[in-house]
C-alpha cells in the first residue's frame, strides 16, 4: 500500500446487528443533546479526521437519514466480513488507503473527557505507532471489554468474555499510523489482535488514559445509566457529563 497523503481517517462501523439489544440501532439511542452517532462523529470532526461511517445493506438508509445532516460525513455500505478487523479492511482497501492515520471508533460508545481524541492525536503525531485510548473500567465492565496487561514489559490485551479481571485499563479508541495497515488480519475475531500483532512486533504503542467514565451502550444497563448521569443537573443547572 502507498504511503498515505491525507491526514486521519475517522472510522466508525456500524454495520453489526446489535445482537445485544435485539436488533436495535444503538449508534441511534437518544441523548439529551441529540444521538449517539451524532456526538460519536462531532468528536471526529473536531479532531480534524474525516468521519467515515461503515453501514450494512440493512440500516444504510436509515444511518444515511440521521447522518447525513452532518456535512464532511461519508456513509458507505461495507462487504460482510468475518469481525471487525474484516470490516474496517475491507473499507480502507476499497476507497481510503491514502491517509496517514486511521482513528476507529465504536458506535455504541460514550465517554465524559473531552480531552481524550486530541491527546491520542497529539501522542501519534509526536511518533507513535498506534495510540490506544484507554479507560479504567468500571465494576463488572471487564468481563465484557478488551483489558490492557502492561506488566511483563511488552502490552498485551486480554479478552476473556464473562472473567471478571484484575487488570485496570480497558481499551476503547484507536489510531493508527498508515505503515500498520499490513498487521490487520482479515480473519481476526477482533481489534485486540492487531493490537497484540503490533505490539509483539516492538512499534511503539502508546496509552493515553481518559480521564472520567466510560459506557459501553451495547447493554440497556449502561445506557440506562449514562443518560442519569447526563441528564443529572448540578446546583447552577448545568448538565454534569
Amino acid at each position: 500500500m502507498d504511503a498515505g497523503t491525507q491526514d486521519i481517517l475517522g472510522l466508525i462501523p456500524a454495520a453489526g446487528r446489535a445482537e445485544r439489544l435485539h436488533g436495535l440501532p444503538k449508534y441511534l439511542l437518544p441523548l439529551p443533546d441529540g444521538f449517539l452517532l451524532r456526538t460519536t462523529v462531532q468528536r471526529v470532526k473536531a479532531v480534524g479526521a474525516d468521519p467515515m461511517i461503515a453501514a450494512n445493506d440493512e440500516n444504510y438508509n436509515l444511518i444515511t437519514r440521521y447522518a447525513g445532516v452532518e456535512p464532511g460525513v461519508s456513509v458507505n455500505v461495507t462487504k460482510p466480513a468475518h469481525g471487525m478487523p474484516g470490516t474496517i479492511l475491507n473499507l480502507i482497501r476499497f476507497a481510503y488507503a491514502g491517509y496517514r492515520g486511521y482513528l476507529c471508533i465504536m458506535p455504541d460508545t460514550y465517554w465524559s473527557d473531552k480531552t481524550l481524541l486530541p491527546r491520542m492525536v497529539d501522542a501519534m503525531r509526536s511518533g507513535a505507532d498506534l495510540v490506544i485510548g484507554a479507560f479504567r473500567a468500571a465494576p463488572g465492565q471487564s468481563a465484557k471489554l478488551g483489558m490492557i496487561d502492561n506488566a511483563g514489559g511488552r502490552l498485551v490485551i486480554r479478552d476473556k468474555p464473562g472473567v471478571l479481571s484484575e487488570l485496570i485499563l480497558a481499551w476503547g479508541v484507536l489510531l493508527w499510523q498508515h505503515p500498520l495497515l499490513p498487521f490487520i488480519d482479515p480473519d481476526d475475531p477482533h481489534m485486540g489482535d492487531f493490537i497484540n500483532r503490533v505490539s509483539m512486533a516492538g512499534c511503539r504503542v502508546d496509552v493515553v488514559t481518559a480521564v472520567g467514565r466510560f459506557w459501553d451502550c451495547g447493554t440497556f444497563d449502561e445506557y440506562a445509566e449514562l443518560i442519569k448521569v447526563l441528564t443529572k443537573r448540578d446546583r447552577r443547572g448545568t448538565r454534569v457529563s
